[in-house]
């Protein structure tokens, strides 16, 4: 058995233990792969008192597992009550960028920015993140790297053919 920690980054006090069993099982009289299954469960009620329903997973390999595992904590960490919650007041902040200059850039540039949110906070909202240049929207174009509370943001230009985007 495993156990690890559920958090709720607008309530940093908070931190709910979540066990987890690995029990692997092969079928009586069948061949082929063996199915793992996973137990995760918490004695954290819910937000009525009540007890939280174990999740399972079940699977042949072992390839998704941290994609079921997200699923399951994000199951868990819906039904339970993390009030109370502290107020989202800073706005996101970039701690790096480049080009540095923002006139008379080289069509050879690449643009970099880096973007962070302190706790408490909800996280920054990779839908609400737009990339602009000289008034073109580029977010399509733009490589989006990271978690909610620190972004990389990479656009390098289609085509290096013209003198100005």
């Amino acid at each position: 058995m495993a156990v690890y920690i559920i958090h709720n980054s607008l309530n940093p006090g908070k931190v709910v233990k979540v066990s987890v069993t690995f029990r692997k099982q092969v079928l009586k009289g069948h061949e082929g792969d063996p199915i793992w299954i996973i137990e995760a469960t918490t004695s954290e009620p819910d937000q009525s008192g009540n007890d939280i329903t174990p999740e399972y997973i079940y699977l042949t390999n072992l390839d998704n597992l941290d994609e079921e595992m997200e699923r399951v904590s994000n199951n868990i960490s819906g039904q339970i009550d993390w009030t109370p919650l502290s107020d989202d007041t800073r706005a996101p902040y970039i701690t790096e960028h480049s080009p540095i200059q923002i006139i008379d850039v080289s069509i050879e540039s690449d643009v970099v920015v880096v973007m962070k949110e302190s706790l408490p906070s909800a996280g920054i909202d990779i839908n609400s993140i737009n990339v602009t240049v000289n008034g073109h929207d580029v977010t399509t174009e733009a490589e989006i790297t990271g978690d909610p509370y620190e972004y990389r943001v990479e656009w390098e230009p289609f085509m290096r053919i013209y003198d100005e985007y």
